[in-house]
């Protein structure tokens, strides 16, 4: 657990863009492990940390603490921060209802607020679970304004394929 909240804290100070950064696959064993390489450095505490590498592993899926500190960071997320978030999505988690229903919410937060940033991060990184992401959009666990989300979907900035795919869900929401 304390990794976890080391690895978070790491990400918290990061500067870097999902635009920014670039991403390497590896395995060990059967754990996943992705490495977020920040191609700026990284403040921690007092220090200076530079090429700092994020590791993002399969035991950050479903993680509620990430869900906690987006919701706590919400109006100030890092693209790093939203990347993590978007991470922590997992079709595994559907068995975690403490999980779901907080990250659920905060989904439809972080959409709202930083909808371009969203598409980018889901562009440039493979193992965000787009598709289960896009369930979780179709079945909203609170009221939403809908019209509103699509309208700012619409006018973000993204790939046209991955907006029309969140829109589409955010359709099925108001049903």
């Amino acid at each position: 657990m304390l990794h976890l909240v080391i690895i978070y804290c790491v990400s918290l100070f990061s500067i870097c863009s999902c635009n920014n950064a670039s991403t390497n696959n590896t395995s060990v064993g059967n754990t996943k492990k992705e490495q977020l390489v920040v191609s700026q450095p990284i403040v921690e505490g007092n220090s200076l940390v530079k090429d700092s590498i994020v590791q993002l592993t399969d035991s950050l899926k479903c993680n509620i603490t990430i869900v906690r500190k987006t919701d706590d960071r919400i109006d100030e997320l890092s693209p790093s921060e939203i990347k993590m978030f978007l991470y922590s999505f997992s079709k595994e988690c559907s068995k975690n209802i403490e999980y779901t229903e907080y990250s659920n919410e905060v989904l439809f937060k972080v959409i709202e607020l930083y909808p371009s940033q969203v598409m980018d991060c889901i562009k440039l990184n493979s193992d965000i679970e787009f598709e289960y992401i896009l369930s979780e959009l179709s079945s909203p666990l609170l009221d939403i304004n809908g019209k509103k989300l699509i309208t700012k979907v619409q006018q973000a900035e993204g790939e046209s394929a991955i907006k029309s795919k969140i829109i589409e869900s955010l359709k099925k929401a108001m049903e």
